[in-house]
């Protein structure tokens, strides 16, 4: 139905006056699962260029964006655009009656049914394309993918919900309507293409589930850090280690805010601190790469049920996300109670507004608000995009970036004389005699290169873990002691750690993300009993922090004891298994084994791709874990690789059973053998993962029992596998 043309003026300010009702926790429903603080592990290893420092309050950006939303409807006016009434009935807000939500992705999307969805065609309509001939919107709040980021459906806190451009330049249908398309002249229309492109994510939303009284203490208890140098890393971390070259240059702000207050530029007010901390890098140059590490007693920086915490979480979570899609603005909303804020990137500052009350809001109204804040976030992106732009035209100068595991390795050997024990990666050839014997001889001597590793690393009690790639530059590196010994976490005051207790683990790309963590590639360096430093870049890093997550990865850790005491072979070496128990964080330190065969191409048939060779050393690899009493349960492309010499493994054995019985071995078999002679297409997951009968999917609840670790309180509800079945 379309609204006529007397009545859309009034329609108009009718929508923009509206302000939702109180939402309400559902009382049929109150198993939404709490988040604890920290909240990602990652949230400290963002770079120091790029890290949060200061919280500055600015009650007056409500009133602000309120300006932005009053401006651009003035100007509207006194250009005298006259808005079309084809597609008004978007303007027609729809007689809702939600009062009640049941987690953190429930309060996304009843912002997303109430609010966004008839924000973003009046926004876009005013900023993008006002003399489109009907309505349209180039904007669209939907549901995205963060990296190392929380799934469950359940959850107290969402932050996969966000705004983007409406533009894909491979599906015209994601385009804006054509005749809107039209209307934009084409400075304008390469402006917003190339802004898509640079943003896929215009800002940062996070959604906290009501009656979550931690989320509402948290949200309060920001004031608590306004005026105040932030420093997220006040946990227990290695001082006096070398911090890592920081990157340049930074993202530009954007330079007309007419949302925010001007902001002092950090040249002239942080000038001395900046003296100091040039003097602190060269200074930190010049001592030795191995020195001795003090550890002070480890203190928690976040209480578990601490709201001051929560809300430092709350803070550094929402910056680093806004940092990893360089986004400016940063909603945290707790259903009936918000916070908006921006990023400054000069001054490291996060202005960030009072309190705001949703159902309470009148002048402005909620949406008005909200209007106000996408217009802005439509001209941060522009003004920025176009800063970018200016740039790139500019001479190129060469900069120095995150350095992956064969440069870290090349660079250390070159200038540092440590000696890299990486092994090369043989080029593919044709598999003649000579070229196996000589594949023969690469793989003794790259076993060789393990076991030498694995005798000098395996007395240390602790590694430094450090994050090095895309926005991720560790200042001082994490500590993770060795889980496997019970006393390796020292309990006086101050520990002094020699080069010969410690190894450094820089993790330099991410391989993916699972139930049971995330996984990276990695590069490890020691220094060796002869005194020489050494290096190895073969090396891939699960990293769980989940407490169930945290549990698997214990128990693939046993299953892989299990099957090396048991002379199994094509599997991962592990190194070890580490943990960190100021952020509880957990870490399995494994050998690099190949590709995994989901990256091959697929057959027109749509199954895999794997040798008569292959096919059979896969066969034989299942054999030997069966002859070892284990089920993987998991097998699937995704747990299978090739090295480029041919060697296959298996892997991923989180929900592995070293009790099987000899049926379900058998079946496991069976369906490794379709899987490979393509009776069973590869992107299917196992079904039948669960009870010896295979009568349902495999459920991890039925797997697990809550029993006391050492080191790890039962109030902290992490979950060891002790009875598998």
């Amino acid at each position: 139905m379309q609204v006529a043309r007397e009545n859309l003026d009034d329609t108009i300010q009718q929508l923009i006056s509206y302000t939702p009702n109180h939402l309400f926790q559902n009382p049929d429903n109150l198993s939404c699962e709490p988040i604890l603080a920290p909240f990602a592990f990652y949230d400290f290893h963002v770079d120091d260029q790029l890290s949060l420092k200061r919280i500055a309050s600015l009650p007056s950006l409500p009133a602000n964006l309120t300006k932005v939303a009053n401006r651009a409807m003035g100007k509207i006016k006194a250009d005298g655009v006259v808005f079309p009434t084809g597609g008004s009935h978007v303007l027609l807000r729809s007689p809702m009656d939600i009062k009640h939500v049941d987690h953190g992705k429930a309060v996304s999307e009843v912002y997303k049914s109430i609010m966004a969805d008839y924000v973003n065609p009046v926004a876009s309509m005013l900023s993008l394309h006002p003399h489109a001939p009907w309505w349209t919107s180039s904007l669209k709040f939907a549901q995205y993918e963060f990296s190392h980021t929380r799934y469950p459906k359940n959850y107290s806190m969402h932050e996969n919900a966000g705004l983007s451009f409406r533009i894909n330049p491979d599906d015209e249908s994601s385009l804006p309507a054509q005749a809107a398309w039209d209307t934009m002249d084409k400075p304008r229309r390469e402006l917003f293409e190339k802004a898509a492109g640079l943003f896929p994510q215009l800002a940062v939303f996070h959604f906290y589930s009501e009656g979550d009284m931690q989320s509402e203490r948290g949200l309060r208890d920001i004031d608590k850090y306004v005026s105040q140098l932030f420093n997220p890393k006040s946990h227990t971390f290695a001082p006096g280690c070398r911090p890592p070259k920081t990157r340049s240059p930074l993202p530009p702000d954007a330079i007309n805010a007419a949302w925010g207050d001007p902001v002092v530029s950090s040249n002239t007010g942080s000038r001395q601190s900046s003296r100091i901390a040039a003097r602190e890098r060269n200074n930190c140059e010049k001592r030795p790469q191995w020195i001795k590490v003090t550890l002070p007693q480890a203190s928690p920086c976040f209480k578990r049920d601490g709201a001051q915490g929560f809300s430092k979480s709350m803070l550094l979570h929402a910056w680093a996300r806004a940092v990893e899609v360089d986004a400016t603005f940063i909603l945290i909303n707790c259903a009936n109670h918000e916070r908006i804020g921006y990023r400054h990137r000069e001054t490291q500052t996060l202005f960030i507004s009072d309190v705001i009350d949703v159902p309470k809001c009148a002048d402005p109204s909620y949406t008005k608000l909200h209007l106000g804040l996408y217009l802005s976030i439509i001209e941060d992106v522009l003004e920025r995009t176009r800063l970018i732009m200016e740039r790139e035209q500019q001479p190129r100068q060469t900069e120095k970036g995150i350095l992956g595991p064969e440069e870290i390795c090349g660079k250390l050997k070159r200038k540092r004389g440590i000696e890299d024990l990486s092994t090369s990666a043989p080029r593919k050839r044709p598999r003649t005699r000579a070229a196996l014997a000589r594949e023969s001889l690469d793989r003794l001597d790259a076993r060789k290169v393990i076991e030498e590793i694995d005798e000098e690393i395996q007395g240390r009690r602790l590694a430094l873990l450090r994050v090095q790639y895309l926005h991720y530059n560790s200042l001082t590196p994490s500590c993770f002691w060795e889980s496997s010994r019970p006393d390796s976490r020292p309990k006086k005051k101050d520990y002094i750690c020699s080069p010969e207790d410690y190894f450094v683990v820089t993790l330099t790309s991410a391989l993916c993300d699972g139930s049971t963590g995330h996984a990276h590639r990695a590069a490890l360096k020691f220094l060796g009993q002869d005194g020489k430093p050494r290096a190895y870049s073969n090396i891939v890093v699960k990293l769980a922090t989940e407490p169930k997550a945290i549990a698997r990865l214990q128990n693939e850790y046993r299953v892989y004891e299990h099957l090396k005491a048991s002379g199994v072979k094509g599997i991962p070496h592990v190194f070890g298994i580490y943990y960190d128990h100021e952020v509880k964080a957990m870490i399995l330190i494994m050998s690099d084994v190949g590709e995994a065969l989901w990256k091959r191409p697929l057959m027109k048939s749509g199954a895999m791709q794997v040798s008569p060779e292959e096919r059979q050393d896969f066969i034989e690899v299942l054999k030997s874990i069966h002859a070892a009493g284990v089920r993987h349960r998991d097998i699937r492309i995704m747990n299978m690789a090739v090295m480029d010499d041919g060697t296959v493994s298996i892997f991923d054995f989180d929900m592995a059973d070293v009790a099987a019985s000899e049926a379900s071995r058998e079946r496991e078999m069976a369906h490794l053998i379709d899987l490979l002679d393509g009776r069973e297409l590869p992107w299917e997951p196992q079904q039948t993962l669960g009870t010896p009968d295979n009568s349902r999917p495999y459920d991890a609840n039925d797997a697990y029992e809550y029993v006391e670790v050492e080191g790890v309180t039962y109030e902290e509800a992490v979950l060891i596998r002790t009875k598998p079945r």
